[in-house]
């Protein structure tokens, strides 16, 4: 309890926590009424320490998946009500059999399927501007494409912005290999910037780009999705809907 706040803490666990590593932690903001304490508000939040919202491509761990863990294995970790069946967004408008963890929370994480019986993971990935998903070095949603290329020693190079695999690119500097898609933080605000620039095409399409592309001096550009592939997911089907995945 913290009374120059009115805030009370408390460590929330999921099975396989450690005592000192719980994966949440709950917040809750106080009031005294009569001679009482009544919460305002209750946010059960993740713990930015645990190995929960660990990404290590080198391990080929996204957190709670591995290359062999099953659905079932995810539902006894989390608990059934972490744990929901979707469709997965794939690409070019196909999605495939897959699980969503964490529904309805700004961290949810989509896992495809590559069997029926759902033992293996064909990918997981997330997708957003904010989340606590990371490597040991930090890479993760919002990361900067500049603290990218200093952790690389050189410029990122991506597919062109505009089509199905806009900012595509690899992470490999840790191990492993993550699938990144690299997107400014106000599309419209880049084409006021590059448009009227003659050379602006070369920043579009199925072409390379450069992080260090002059054009791109003024745009601000971070990471939006992180995924570790492992197979192809083994069934695909047209989407019925537009899914979170999905870029275009």
């Amino acid at each position: 309890l913290d009374p120059s706040r009115n805030a009370a803490e408390a460590a929330v666990y999921i099975p396989g926590d450690s005592n000192a590593t719980p994966s949440f932690l709950g917040v809750a903001f106080l009031r005294l009424v009569a001679d009482s304490l009544v919460a305002d508000s209750i946010s059960v939040l993740p713990n930015p320490g645990s190995p929960t919202w660990r990404l290590d491509p080198e391990r080929e761990r996204f957190g709670p998946v591995g290359r062999t863990t099953s659905e079932s294995d995810l539902r006894d970790q989390l608990g059934d009500s972490a744990v929901e069946t979707t469709d997965v967004y794939v690409g070019e408008g196909f999605c495939a059999p897959g699980s969503r963890l964490f529904p309805g929370r700004p961290y949810w994480l989509d896992v495809a399927w590559a069997d029926d019986s759902r033992t293996r993971p064909a990918f997981v990935q997330f997708t957003g501007d904010a989340g606590p998903w990371g490597t040991p070095l930090g890479i993760g949603p919002g990361t900067p494409v500049g603290r990218m290329a200093e952790l690389q020693g050189a410029a990122i190079e991506f597919s062109g912005f505009g089509w199905d695999y806009s900012g595509s690119t690899g992470w490999s500097v840790e191990g492993g290999d993550l699938h990144i898609v690299l997107h400014p933080t106000d599309y419209n605000a880049m084409i006021e910037k590059v448009g009227s620039n003659p050379l602006s095409d070369r920043l579009f399409g199925d072409r390379t780009v450069r992080s260090d592309d002059p054009l791109l001096s003024d745009v601000d550009i971070r990471v939006y999705q992180v995924a570790l592939r492992y197979v192809y997911p083994g069934e695909t089907f047209e989407c019925s809907e537009w899914l979170p995945g999905n870029l275009n």
